[in-house]
């Protein structure tokens, strides 16, 4: 079964510089990381797929995660890492716009 996660994360920064930091996170987590068909990234890790889908919301990037796991899987774990990883191209992305 497929979990479905939600984010905004509060940032004003062009799509394509968010995902080059949010996939340059996964790998530095150990993610093997790919561009998808459907979606903007595909992350696997943990015996889990994450497909994640990015676009602007009204107070950032919203960022649509679609996790599929296996038998002896880790989703929650993969979904930390997901988290982790966009927290930190954020808080890049704020201390760039900082110094400008």
């Amino acid at each position: 079964m497929a979990r479905w996660r939600r984010w905004v994360f509060e940032v004003s920064a062009p799509l394509d510089e968010f995902q080059r930091l949010l996939e340059r996170g996964l790998a530095a987590r150990g993610a093997d990381v790919r561009e998808g068909e459907r979606f903007d990234v595909v992350a696997r890790a943990f015996g889990c797929r994450a497909f994640a889908k990015l676009a602007f919301a009204d107070d950032g990037i919203e960022v649509v995660v679609k996790i599929k796991g296996g038998l002896f899987a880790s989703p929650p774990a993969l979904e930390r890492v997901l988290l982790e990883a966009g927290r930190e191209a954020q808080a890049r992305l704020a201390m760039e716009a900082g110094r400008a």
